[in-house]
């Protein structure tokens, strides 16, 4: 049955939610002056019954002005429009409300949302990084919440990365003890680039031990497991003692025991061994199919064979990496 003009609902409710965005309480200020407006309109009509007379009041197809200025301010303000543009399913407006404004509090849970969307994540993840540390706190909470979805949450440290401050070296800490593999690695490869911004940076030595040591331990129980497993979880160890030590350092060590030249190897091994504690280099040294060298536990060791990893930088750059690198920058 087709619906006549009659049958049409006064006020379309999902048309009033597409306007007011959801805003809850622009809503009630919409349906207020709505209400009002057909009190008036009843009123009229019921003065001219009254008065036993024909003519009707014309209706009313907008609002008047002085009612309707208050919502059309809020509807024109650009917060509201921005939130609008990356709720949208439009890949223009949301690109140009990420490009046009910087991310700020009310706005960061939208864009938290579009890193679900792997359309706009490297969009997103650009627009973050300027508020990585105002918004450091968000992004944690979210980073830390187990319900949310595990692509947004492996992708936020990849944010926190660039952020200064102690919420978000707290949160990767807490984030490299997680049940996700990927958020660990995520997380561990932030703190790293936080440490090699700044070294004064303050890192709590004792869970980053434990994670350390979490780390080995489940390296042991999966050496059944395939290599391509083992070779990253080993990655995950490397990058946790180049966040305790140099990252820069740590990453030429992994790039000389990948590669075929023995006196960087040798060298690298020297290193390692003077960097770790004993019992974390026992534990260490089995998945490194090596032997242990008697060990020379002084500073002065460490140091030297940490010149000559550096003197070797540009040889180790043309060393080939058996393992695939992992670009800390897309999924």
């Amino acid at each position: 049955m087709t619906e006549t003009a009659n049958d049409l609902p006064i006020l379309d409710e999902v048309h009033l939610k597409r306007q007011t965005m959801d805003d809850p309480d622009l809503e009630v200020e919409i349906l207020s002056l709505f209400i009002n407006e057909a009190e008036r309109l009843l009123r009229q009509i019921e003065e001219h019954r009254q008065r036993g007379t024909a003519e009707m009041p014309q209706p009313v197809t907008d609002l008047p002005e002085s009612a309707t200025g208050a919502a059309a301010g809020r509807l024109a303000d650009p917060l509201l429009e921005s939130i609008a543009d990356l709720r949208s399913n439009d890949s223009s407006r949301i690109r140009r409300a990420l490009a046009s404004r910087e991310l700020s509090n009310e706005l960061m849970p939208h864009a938290l949302a579009l890193l679900r969307n792997e359309e706009f994540v490297q969009d997103v993840l650009q627009a973050m990084r300027p508020a990585a540390t105002r918004s450091a706190g968000m992004l944690v909470d979210t980073l830390l919440d187990p319900l949310q979805a595990a692509r947004v949450r492996r992708r936020i440290p990849i944010v926190l990365g660039y952020s200064d401050s102690e919420i978000a070296v707290t949160g990767l800490l807490a984030a490299v003890r997680d049940r996700d593999q990927d958020v660990r690695y995520r997380a561990a490869q932030a703190l790293g680039r936080i440490r090699r911004r700044s070294d004064r940076t303050r890192i709590d030595a004792n869970r980053l031990q434990e994670a350390l040591l979490a780390e080995l331990d489940a390296l042991g129980k999966t050496r059944t497991g395939s290599a391509q497993a083992a070779e990253r979880d080993l990655e995950l160890v490397f990058l946790l003692l180049g966040i305790g030590d140099n990252p820069d350092t740590v990453d030429l060590c992994w790039r000389a025991l990948h590669g075929d030249d023995r006196v960087l190897k040798g060298t690298a091994i020297e290193y390692l061994e003077n960097l770790v504690p004993g019992d974390v280099w026992r534990l260490l040294m089995p998945h490194l199919d090596l032997v242990s060298t008697s060990r020379a536990a002084d500073k002065a060791a460490s140091e030297d064979a940490a010149r000559a990893l550096h003197s070797a930088a540009e040889k180790l750059k043309k060393v080939k990496v058996t393992t695939k690198q992992t670009d800390e920058d897309s999924d």
